[in-house]
């Protein structure tokens, strides 16, 4: 039996690793290794395949191949025991909780190598081994090593604690200023002084905003009026700063106000919420609100979070180019005590998904009951830290798979553009925090507002289209805005973002329990959906 070299390959015919047992040229073993793809698809045998001068022997590995190069005079049943052997080692020697794929095999290579160099010594024979010998002749221990590691964490650990005194200090800083500053509000109230017709406590309140903004408020309406918050430029805060004198800030004078308008509409900066003005409610009112209706998970020192990303492309006529959810079932634990857990499942109807569980995972337990567990129990799950233990993939064409559709309608005259924007609601039951960015060229110039479902905003060439939350009793919606003359493939691509507490996979948590005795565990699961990439073309 004699071996040339031990190869691992993705699925493409990249070399990733080669170890080379007798003296063989590097031009050599790349022209055989590039002629193994070709040959892997036009044979019918499943585990080698012969040229004239090798043989090739293979077994996949996930998304890599592992691959022997003998000569044809080798014993083909030693080779294929030989191959086993050295794929139960790769996985071992990945990092912990690593996946198979080319990252994980680079970053683990001169283990791998020191791997096969106990299985098959220097002239192509192999070593009577098994893999937990070649294990332990392996494992390699450093005092000096040892000793370097505990110095690091000592030195880990006192950082630690001057970082906690300093952030000690600061608080107790913070909690002074507060003190001082509260005082000197009781003061002002104390006075009672008027500055320009404002009470001492609204003078205060106006003095306290930060620097970068500051908000009008019309007196007349006081106690239902409407605030309207801009980002001002150095100009147009020069303009403020030159209201404040001997006479005091009047914000009741639309004059003023009016200019500083026109200097932000100059700068290109103008902002707008529709659904404010019909309602006198801000959009941070709303957003609060939001907050409030929704109770956020209570986390238990075993908790599982359920997120899916969408990746969209489709052109204004709704035809689809791509769509794919991609989603991670992750776990973290908090209680080292509960490390070694059996998970139990509840899936729905996931036929039309690819499911993939963590290499570590054990597989067999998983496809004949559903839980998952490691494959070696002894280990424990890591804690602290969230681990992606379970993943699946969903593509589709079909329209009425997507969540959110949009239609761009800009229509080109000799004057202007006028631009129509829609959205409905499709497979889900609710999206959050919807924003829609319409990018707009140079010569459009600063757009004018004929109606929106929601908030309006332009910044920096781009149009912002905000809504805080559709629902089935808001499914559909609209905006309207007028450019100068611009040719209409100049608003795509149209991109847009949203999260949602709902998931396309039917992934659920039955039960957790203990490795050794099954009793069970307090858990939590928490579900979310969000966008990656979700663009609407022109073409």
């Amino acid at each position: 039996m004699t071996i040339l070299s031990v190869s691992i390959l993705n699925r493409s015919g990249k070399v990733l690793l080669s170890r080379q047992f007798v003296e063989i040229s590097r031009i050599r073993v790349e022209s055989l290794l590039s002629a193994f793809p070709r040959l892997v698809g036009s044979s019918k045998q499943h585990t080698y395949v012969e040229t004239e001068t090798v043989r090739y022997l293979y077994q996949p590995l996930e998304a890599l191949y592992v691959v022997l190069i003998t000569t044809k005079g080798s014993n083909v049943v030693e080779d294929l025991e030989t191959l086993r052997l050295i794929c139960k080692l790769v996985p071992n020697y990945l990092p912990i909780y690593a996946s198979l794929d080319e990252e994980s095999i680079l970053e683990a290579a001169f283990e791998l190598i020191a791997a096969f160099d106990e299985v098959i010594d220097w002239g192509g024979l192999r070593e009577n081994v098994d893999v937990q010998q070649v294990n332990v002749l392996t494992e390699m221990f450093s005092h000096e090593e040892k000793l370097a590691n505990m110095i690091k964490e000592s030195k880990m650990m006192e950082a630690k604690e001057v970082a906690k005194r300093r952030a000690e200090s600061l608080s107790r800083e913070k909690s002074e200023r507060e003190k001082l500053n509260k005082l000197g509000a009781d003061f002002g109230r104390f006075q009672g002084r008027s500055f320009g017709g404002i009470s001492a406590e609204s003078y205060q309140a106006s003095m306290s905003v930060p620097e970068t903004g500051f908000t009008f408020t019309g007196m007349s309406n006081y106690g239902h009026s409407e605030s309207k918050t801009f980002q001002p430029s150095v100009e147009s805060s020069k303009v403020v700063s030159a209201g404040i004198g001997g006479k005091g800030l009047s914000l009741g004078g639309n004059r003023k106000q009016d200019s500083i308008l026109e200097e932000l509409k100059k700068e290109g900066e103008l902002m707008s919420s529709s659904s404010s003005i019909r309602t006198g409610v801000s959009s941070e009112e709303r957003s609060n609100r939001n907050l409030r209706m929704k109770s956020s998970v209570s986390q238990e020192s075993v908790h599982f979070v359920a997120q899916e990303d969408i990746v969209l492309e489709m052109n204004r006529d709704g035809v689809i180019h791509s769509f794919e959810i991609k989603g991670n079932l992750f776990l973290q634990i908090s209680d080292p005590k509960k490390a070694s857990i059996l998970i139990h499942t509840k899936l729905g109807d996931m036929h039309a998904f690819q499911i993939r569980t963590h290499p570590n995972i054990d597989k067999n337990r998983w496809t004949s009951s559903q839980v998952l567990s490691l494959r070696d129990a002894s280990r424990g799950f890591p804690v602290g830290s969230p681990l992606s233990i379970l993943r699946w993939r969903l593509t589709s064409s079909e329209e009425k798979m997507i969540p959110l559709t949009i239609n761009c309608w800009p229509a080109e005259s000799s004057s202007e553009t006028v631009v129509i924007i829609e959205y409905e609601l499709v497979a889900l039951r609710e999206l959050e925090n919807v924003v829609i960015q319409i990018p707009l060229a140079k010569s459009a110039g600063t757009p004018k507002l004929r109606g929106a479902d929601g908030e309006f905003s332009f910044r920096s060439g781009m149009v912002e289209w905000k809504i805080a939350l559709v629902d089935k009793d808001n499914p559909q919606g609209s905006l309207e805005f007028v450019t100068e003359p611009t040719p209409a493939t100049s608003f795509f691509p149209v991109q847009v973002s949203f999260t949602s507490s709902e998931i396309y996979g039917k992934i659920g948590i039955e039960s957790v329990k203990d490795s050794s005795d099954e009793s069970p565990h307090k858990f939590s699961l928490e579900k979310c959906l969000t966008t990656e990439r979700y663009s609407i073309v022109h073409d």
